[in-house]
């Protein structure tokens, strides 16, 4: 299973300030005491937060994502909630669950990367059916259109948690090779809605520093 989660800084803290505090600190608490199988920050680049309103779009797996819900509400919740006061807004943090779809690249990717993202809503009056197709069909439309070496294109669709509204209804990650900071996608269909475009820096944790928390029978 997938979480994701829109991040922001403290007002009195600068981009780079809160993604120090992040990768250094908060990072390797999380990394401590919850059982992910993977765990990634992506962090905007800072020319584009304010417009999204958000510094990082984080990715959590879990094959157990019901005991870091019960977690959260108890002891270790409130030493987490206690550090993210530390750097984030915390009034801005909003969870939601992904369904993951891979549609190019190695199924493992690279520990740090360069993205190219899109943040999409939901045109209204569609139906499921046709949102899902317009998403994949999208998406295969990229590869083709980008114009740069594309070496990882994942989509995120958005599923929110109860009681939280999410701004986005999927995401598209585009892992970028090479320099280039031009893009071209191709065009949008009537179904997406583009609310924002964004570069992103992505810092993976080892897969072997998460794997003593996770249950002895599924570690391999």
């Amino acid at each position: 299973m997938k979480s994701i989660c829109l991040l922001s800084r403290r007002a009195d803290l600068s981009p780079q300030q809160f993604r120090d505090y992040y990768e250094n600190t908060h990072a390797v608490l999380g990394a401590k005491h919850f059982p992910f199988t993977r765990y990634a920050r992506n962090h905007l680049h800072a020319t584009r937060e304010q417009t999204a309103n958000f510094n990082c779009y984080s990715e959590f797996w879990s094959d157990d994502m019901p005991s870091i819900v019960t977690m959260m509400s108890g002891p270790i919740g409130a030493l987490f909630a206690e550090d993210e006061a530390r750097f984030m807004d915390r009034s801005l943090i909003r969870p939601a669950m992904a369904t993951e779809h891979r549609l190019a690249g190695p199924s493992t990717p690279p520990l740090s990367d360069r993205k190219y993202a899109q943040f999409f809503t939901r045109a209204a009056n569609i139906s499921d059916a046709e949102w899902q197709d317009t998403l994949q069909t999208y998406g295969a439309q990229w590869l083709s259109a980008a114009k740069v070496p594309v070496t990882g294109l994942v989509l995120d669709v958005i599923s929110s948690w109860p009681g939280v509204i999410f701004p986005f209804d999927a995401v598209l990650q585009a892992s970028i090779g090479g320099t280039s900071t031009q893009i071209s996608a191709p065009p949008l269909p009537a179904a997406l809605v583009c609310v924002h475009s964004a570069w992103m820096d992505t810092t993976e944790t080892p897969p072997e520093t998460l794997l003593s928390n996770l249950p002895a029978g599924t570690r391999t």
